[in-house]
């Protein structure tokens, strides 16, 4: 994650990063807010919670609210969020 904001920040492009669902999108927070703190442009791709592990349901959207500049469906969206300045991580939850 962190590696995405970088790429993002040197290029002027926009990093991405993907990550699973609950869990995982928790462990990415960290590098989440380390982009939201150093404005770098990130989209990160979690999929969706799904029925199939209900243990692992968590609101991706409440959970990245804090450190990110929205959560989208279209990637289109998500690359146009994300260089919009100030720039900024935007996460993208796959359904």
């Amino acid at each position: 994650m962190i590696a995405a904001g970088v790429w993002g920040e040197l290029t002027g492009t926009h990093g991405l990063a993907l990550c699973t669902r609950g869990p995982g999108l928790a462990a990415a927070v960290n590098g989440i807010a380390q982009a939201h703190l150093d404005r770098q442009p990130v989209v990160v791709v979690a999929d969706g919670a799904g029925f199939t592990h209900p243990h692992q349901r968590i609101d991706h959207a409440a959970l990245v609210a804090p450190v990110a500049k929205g959560t989208v469906t279209d990637p289109r969206d998500a690359v146009r969020l994300a260089l919009a300045p100030p720039w900024g991580p935007v996460l993208i939850t796959v359904r």
